[in-house]
């Protein structure tokens, strides 16, 4: 931050040039009303990259005029008593030392003076510019690279007082054009504009440059995301009722994270068993890494006791060695030895034949409810379908003989007990319709009759 002494500082008005070149005017002005106005950041979560080069342009009688030795940089329009003239501040940035992937990246700029403060301010987008070949002690207007038709970012806001303040950083959102500069030379050029550049309001303003304040130079802020832990299970159990009947005595513990930082990843993590909710008693065990991409690991301290409820939480470091704050769950170590109840399978139609549709009924509940029931035979396992306590698998018999079948009933819990059954399978059948098989087999008979009937006759000798 300035101190409170008066320094006198020159501020360029610009006047028609004589003989191609401006002239100068100096004005005295009091320092001690300045402030730093800096942005703040959090520690271990920012990288700032202070501007390469920068410069300023002017078109008009200026355009062929280099500002690398002024001790501020023009941006807007206004009005020097003779012409209209179009400023435009340029900055070069070096990224190689950029950590990546990173979540945001701003640029900030000093504004130090406004060049007529009872004029309204214009709004100011920042712009990119893929032609880094530029040199800010020969760049002037005419000698400027072409700058994207858009801008990445725009300051249009408040319109009244001021958009723009004295003495104030302001920031632009430059996140994708980093990440473009990144994927090429590592070099990011940036240009600050009037959105619209109409010469028909004063509204310059004469921005830090690097050089002659170092203090207010132009940077990069590059913010980094602490990582969040989210979706804990304990084998498998996300809440109650389950978690709190874990049959397993080294239940796995597992977890997610998001990050924002785009490509971030987990490097390592922390994870604590306690045996109270404050965390703050008898630490059962713990489990560190500290190059573990994994996001789970089975309990490995003391033998867990029956009906006891145990504390474990997790954080996490991502590639930043950035934390996360802690997660935490509870469960119960329960384990049971109750199985599913069940009603004996029901098989429909009760006579199967090669061809018909068969499906096997079986009526499943638990108390902590039914994870699964399964039907095995032939050698494949078939899921049955639930409806209410009711599960059913259909199915279509192509070989005539005994068909053996197994039921398997899952708890919730992962409790397990079976049925077994048979079904007969007949060799004879018209896809189930047995009425219309007994009619045509009686049809048959009745036509064998009567071809009978006629040989017999023909068979009788004549008289």
């Amino acid at each position: 931050m300035r101190g409170p002494s008066l320094v006198t500082m020159t501020i360029l008005f610009l006047l028609p040039a004589i003989s191609g070149m401006p002239m100068l005017a100096l004005v005295d002005v009091d320092d001690s009303v300045r402030s730093s106005g800096s942005a703040g950041f959090a520690d271990g979560s920012l990288e700032n990259i202070s501007v390469l080069e920068d410069t300023s342009v002017l078109n008009g009688s200026y355009a062929d005029y280099n500002f690398v030795s002024e001790p501020y940089m023009y941006l807007g329009t206004g009005w020097d008593g003779f012409e209209w003239f179009i400023g435009r501040s340029w900055f070069k940035f070096n990224l190689s030392e950029v950590n990546t992937p990173f979540f945001r990246a701003t640029m900030y700029v000093y504004n130090d003076l406004e060049w007529a403060e009872s004029y309204a301010d214009e709004p100011i987008g920042v712009y990119y510019c893929g032609n880094d070949s530029w040199n800010e002690s020969t760049l002037t207007w005419n000698l400027q690279p072409a700058i994207s038709s858009g801008p990445s970012d725009v300051i249009s806001s408040p319109a009244s007082p001021d958009m723009f303040i004295e003495n104030n950083w302001y920031g632009w959102e430059v996140t994708d054009d980093v990440r473009m500069a990144l994927a090429g030379d590592e070099i990011l050029t940036e240009v600050l504009r009037q959105t619209v550049e109409i010469g028909t309001e004063n509204a310059l303003d004469l921005v830090a440059e690097s050089s002659h304040q170092p203090q207010y130079a132009a940077y990069i802020e590059v913010s980094f995301t602490n990582p969040t832990v989210v979706n804990l299970t304990t084998s498998g159990r996300s809440g109650p009722p389950l978690i709190n009947y874990i049959q397993d005595s080294t239940p796995a513990f597992g977890w997610e994270i998001t990050d924002p930082d785009l490509g971030d990843y987990q490097s390592g993590y922390n994870v604590e068993v306690w045996d109270n909710e404050y965390y703050n008693e008898t630490l059962l065990w713990i489990a560190t890494s500290e190059e573990g991409s994994g996001t789970s690991i089975d309990y490995a301290g003391p033998p867990l006791v029956n009906n006891t409820t145990y504390y474990w939480r997790v954080k996490s470091c991502d590639s930043y060695g950035l934390w996360s704050d802690w997660a935490a769950q509870s469960f119960t170590y329960r384990p049971l030895t109750s199985v599913p109840s069940y009603e004996e399978p029901i098989v429909r139609p009760e006579i199967v034949y090669v061809g018909d549709e068969v499906t096997a009924f079986i009526n499943v509940t638990y108390f902590l409810g039914v994870n699964a029931v399964d039907i095995q035979f032939g050698g494949s396992n078939h899921s049955m379908t639930a409806s209410g306590d009711t599960y059913s698998y259909s199915w279509t018999p192509t070989e005539a003989g005994t068909l053996n079948y197994t039921i398997y009933m899952v708890s919730a819990i992962d409790t397990f007990t079976s049925v077994e059954g048979s079904i007969e399978v007949l060799a004879v059948g018209f896809g189930g319709d047995t009425a219309t098989f007994l009619i045509i087999i009686g049809a048959a008979a009745l036509v064998g009759v009567v071809v009978a009937a006629i040989l017999r006759k023909r068979s009788v000798p004549a008289k």
